[in-house]
This record gives C-alpha cells, sequence and structure tokens, in this order.
C-alpha cells in the first residue's frame, strides 16, 4: 500500500476562492495532507481559464467571487467540467443545499471547515464524481445504441419507402410516432414532451400545415391549459393560456370529442388578439379510451382543406400525444402513490398508538368538567384539556386518511352553504391587511361529499394563502362555479382558491402534494395538509390543480363531480 501511495499521482485540486485569507487557509490545509496538488483562481474566469487546460480532477468554490455568484456559479463551473468532482464552501446551509441540487458534490459550512473535515469530503465526492462518470459514460454507450439502432431502422424504412404517396404517408406516420414515443418515454418534463413532440409534427413535409400550433391539456376544472406552442404571439399566448371548454374551436374540439377544421377563420374566432393574421385551423382532440386529454391545434394557408389522409395522419399522431400524456401522468400518480403508502405504513401504527392514549385523557377531562361547577377556575384548564384532545384527534383521523380505507359518510352539500360557511370560519382569522371576499355562481348547485373534509380542504388552502400574503398583504379570493364540459352528466363544480401572494416556482409546484413537503419555517406546518387535501379530493373522484408563478400568485382549484339530485346520506369507502 505504501509503495502505491507513493507512485500514485497526486489529485489536481482547483481552488476558487477570491478571499486571500480563505485561499491560504485551504491551500494550507491542503498542503498538510500532501497528497493535492492545488492550483488558486480568484475568479470565474481565471477558474474557467485553469478548466479550459484540464487535467482538473476536483473544484473546491467559493459562490460569492467578483465576476459570479450563486447558484449559477456551480452550474457554469460544472459546464466547464463536467468530470470532475465540485465541493463549494459557504457560510450558509440553505444555499448549500441548493447547490447540491444543482449538481455539486457536497459543501462545507466555511466557519466550521478543518482539515480533516476537508479532506474527507473531497475524498468522498471525488468517489461519488467517479461513480457518476462512469454511469455517464454507461448511458452514453447506451445512447450510442439506441441512435445506432434508430438510425439503422429508418435506414431500413427510407429503402423500403417507395414512390407511392401513400406509402410515403404511412412511413411518416411510423417515424413520427416513434419518434414521439421515444420522446414521451425520456426523462423530460410534460411541457417539454409537448414542445419537442410539436417540433417534430410541424417539420413533416407531408402535411400541408403553416410552421405554427400549440398543444392543450385538459385541467381539472374543463379547461384548456396552454402547454406548448410554437409561433403564436405573446398575445396570443396569454389569450389562450386558459381555454373553457366550448370555447373557441380547441374547446369545441375537446367538448364533441371530434376534428375541427376550418379553411378560413376570419372573424370566427372567440379568443382573438389584434395581430391575427388570416388563417386555417385544425383542431384534434388528444383522447384515450376514456377520457378527452387535450387538443392539437395546428395553423393551416387560408382556404386550402386538410386532405382526408391528412386527417387520418393527425388523428395517428395524436394517439402518440395521448401516450405521452398519460405517460406522464401515470408516473407522477405512481410517485405520489408510493410516497403516500410509505407515509401510511408509518401513520397507522402511530395514529392508533395515540387514539389509545387519548381515551383517558379526554374522559378525565370530562369527568373534571362534569364535577366542577361553572365559574370554577380549574374548570377552564380541564375545557382546554378537552379541547386539545379533541384537535388531536381530529390531527389522528387526517393521518389515517393515508393508512387504510376509512368508512365516512356523504351526502349532498350544496356550495353555497359551504362557502357561506368557511367565510365565517375565516373571518376572524385573515388580518385586515388582506382583502377577502367570497363569490359563487347562483346555479352552482351541489356535490356529494363528506362536508367535513371538504370544508378542511378549503380552510387548509385558505390559511396557506393567508400565509403566502401575510408580510405584504393582498387578495384572498375564494369562488365556486359550474364547469359545463357539455357532456351530459359530466359536470363539475370547480371551488378556487386565489391569492396575490408571493407565487411558487416550478420546483416548488411539482413537490407541494408531497408528505411532509413545506416551504413553511420549522414548526409552523406539517407538510401534510396538502398531502391529506389531494387525498380527500381523490377520493371523492375529483382533481386538485394549481397554477402559480414566482410574483403571480397562486390559484388552487378543486373540481368535484356535481350532484344534481338531494339525498340522504350514504356511508362510502374512501
Amino acid at each position: 500500500m505504501k509503495e502505491e501511495n507513493l507512485t500514485a499521482s497526486p489529485e489536481r485540486v482547483l481552488l476558487v476562492e477570491d478571499s486571500p485569507t480563505q485561499r491560504l487557509l485551504v491551500e494550507a490545509m491542503l498542503a498538510e495532507a500532501g497528497d493535492y496538488l492545488t492550483e488558486s483562481a480568484a475568479s470565474l474566469a481565471d477558474a474557467e481559464k485553469a478548466l479550459a487546460r484540464g487535467g482538473v480532477d476536483s473544484i473546491i468554490l467559493d459562490l460569492h467571487l467578483p465576476d459570479s455568484s450563486g447558484i449559477g456559479t456551480v452550474r457554469k463551473i460544472i459546464e466547464a467540467a463536467p468530470g470532475a468532482a465540485v465541493l463549494v464552501m459557504t457560510a450558509e446551509k440553505g444555499l448549500g443545499r441548493k447547490a447540491l441540487r444543482a449538481g455539486a458534490g457536497d459543501y462545507l459550512l466555511k466557519d466550521s471547515l478543518d482539515a480533516e473535515t476537508l479532506r474527507r469530503a473531497l475524498r468522498y465526492s471525488a468517489e461519488r464524481q467517479k461513480i457518476a462518470n462512469r454511469l455517464r459514460g454507461n448511458r452514453d454507450v447506451l445512447e450510442r445504441r439506441v441512435a445506432k439502432r434508430t438510425r439503422e431502422l429508418a435506414e431500413k424504412m427510407e429503402r423500403l419507402e417507395e414512390a407511392n404517396e401513400e406509402q410515403k404517408r404511412l412511413l411518416a406516420r411510423q417515424r413520427i410516432f416513434s419518434t414521439i414515443l421515444q420522446i414521451a418515454l425520456s426523462g423530460d418534463t410534460l411541457a417539454e414532451v409537448l414542445g419537442q413532440a410539436l417540433a417534430v409534427i410541424l417539420s413533416e413535409p407531408c402535411l400541408r400545415i403553416e410552421n405554427k400550433g400549440a398543444v392543450f391539456i385538459v385541467d381539472g376544472c374543463s379547461n384548456l391549459t396552454l402547454k406548448a406552442q410554437h409561433g403564436l404571439s405573446r398575445q396570443l399566448v396569454e389569450s389562450c393560456a386558459k381555454t373553457p371548454f366550448g370555447a373557441c374551436l380547441c374547446g369545441k374540439a375537446a367538448t364533441g370529442n371530434v376534428p375541427i377544421l376550418k379553411e378560413n377563420m376570419n372573424g370566427l374566432h372567440k379568443i382573438a388578439c389584434p395581430d391575427m393574421e388570416h388563417h386555417g385551423h385544425c383542431c384534434v382532440p388528444i383522447a384515450d379510451s376514456s377520457s378527452v386529454l387535450g387538443v392539437l391545434s395546428l395553423y393551416l394557408p387560408v382556404g386550402i382543406p386538410l386532405a382526408e389522409k391528412d386527417e387520418e395522419f393527425l388523428i395517428t399522431v395524436v394517439s402518440a400525444l395521448a401516450l405521452a400524456i398519460r405517460h406522464r401522468k401515470s408516473e407522477e400518480e405512481l410517485q405520489q402513490l408510493r410516497k403516500v403508502e410509505a407515509l401510511g405504513k408509518l401513520a397507522g401504527g402511530m395514529a392508533h398508538e395515540i387514539n389509545n392514549m387519548l381515551v383517558p385523557i379526554q374522559a378525565m377531562a370530562e369527568f373534571a368538567i362534569d364535577d366542577l361547577q361553572e365559574g370554577d377556575p380549574r374548570r377552564e384548564g380541564q375545557e382546554m384539556i378537552l379541547q386539545a384532545a379533541r384537535r388531536i384527534r381530529e390531527l389522528v383521523e387526517q393521518t389515517l386518511l393515508f393508512s387504510r380505507k376509512e368508512e365516512t359518510v356523504r351526502e349532498s352539500v350544496e356550495v353555497r352553504r359551504l362557502l357561506g360557511d368557511c367565510e365565517r370560519l375565516l373571518r376572524g382569522a385573515v388580518p385586515t391587511t388582506i382583502k377577502f371576499k367570497v363569490s359563487y355562481d347562483r346555479d352552482v348547485g351541489a356535490v356529494m361529499a363528506n362536508r367535513t373534509q371538504i370544508e378542511s380542504v378549503l380552510l387548509n388552502l385558505a390559511m396557506n394563502a393567508v400565509h403566502a400574503m401575510e408580510e405584504k398583504g393582498g387578495v384572498l379570493d375564494i369562488s365556486a362555479g359550474l364547469a359545463d364540459s357539455g357532456r351530459e352528466g359530466d359536470d363539475h363544480v370547480c371551488l378556487c382558491v386565489r391569492d396575490t401572494g408571493s407565487g411558487m416556482d416550478e420546483e416548488t409546484k411539482a413537490r407541494i402534494f408531497e408528505p411532509f413537503f413545506t416551504t413553511k419555517k420549522q414548526g409552523e406546518g406539517t407538510g401534510l395538509g396538502l398531502s391529506v387535501a389531494h387525498g380527500i379530493v381523490t377520493a371523492h373522484g375529483g382533481v386538485i390543480t394549481v397554477d402559480s408563478r414566482p410574483g403571480k400568485g397562486t390559484t388552487f382549484c378543486v373540481s368535484l363531480p356535481r350532484y344534481k339530485t338531494p339525498g340522504y346520506p350514504v356511508q362510502v369507502t374512501t
């Protein structure tokens, strides 16, 4: 072992630190180890020059440089040296965690830095990077094989292609369908998958279409949400961001689940903007065997009809888009199911134990209250104990929603009364800096639901909105409306909670329904509220969706099947 250490090449480390004092300190720690060859850089530009020369094994990176700071620095360094291990030095734990998510191997806090910790972190980061490099190499080999195989299949298809136009069209269908399926099975987001698929469709020369189009998906409130587009003006993108079922050609295609073609849309658009040019339109619903998932919207040259074979071709293409959308949704549902299942195993045992301990506490408090006269100062303490015990039992019941099926009573719940009760409960909790309003359609009707559970969902969403606006104030808007899909018996009631708070980025939005995930400070939230809300809404046959952007506020919509005929309470397993 000693001979191997003597002959092994020292690890080359690039230290990127603008503070001379900190730089000398780290260099001294590395020199003490004796098996590191250290090079220093005081700026990102100097670091990039050093990395361009090659040969660097590990990088120790400060996130506050004269010419770059923050997480962007990590990404630039990784881009400059993708094979090197990156170890971040920072004074903030939060920034260190963000650096890990950006691709750093590890992070160290400056105020607790010592030689042993530095050497150990470098060693572990280097080992992890070696594993990552091997995995990347294996992935590259696999991708080359897949690419090679794809090229071979394409070449075979091209050799088989004949001059007959129908045969060319058939091959084009197969090629686009295969490409979209490959895109769908990638690790990209749904928006990226649909954007790439749209680009593939628009680039197909056998279709007589303009290089302009969009893909909409159905959200939980019978609206079409613009998910990908190409060639549309900014104003048109904003106008078409949300399209109700039955509105304009896209909404009508979704409602009827049939393609709609128009050679000239002049004056026919319900949703339009001044800069819209004359064009034809083709809207093809994206659907599977059970429901409409979205709409493919393509622009056609004015006055040139889409051939029947081209329409058949597009119907084949959207079946691939349907697979892509369903695949992504299935992945999300499976991931959520695994998390809830893991939580359920933990929650089940804990909840029952807590319930068992609550029984004597609640009973003794009730006995004590019965024995004490009104006005006795001891009575107030016992009532507080009883109230706390009941609150704990409610929390246990929420947790049990994850662990096993519960028998709950559902009944016809009038939405107007539900919102009225929520308004009364919230009035005292909403600070004066927040404008609070409640509205609903007169014919909103009722839903078949467990009133307590749906009320708790709305209250949770509302209090989250209050928390998002507690510093700067804003507007809290709770509304209810009827979302008519155009199909008999398929009406939904949409309960929406909107706020004008700070909003959420895509990363946060993707995790909000995860159990125990919270953006609140430690001690202010359990991270179970939205997970429980998601479980309650799903158990009621509904959907909960969120629309949010940083600085633009947040809107949660709960879509529940409308119940038209009031009836008696029923037992339902949820």
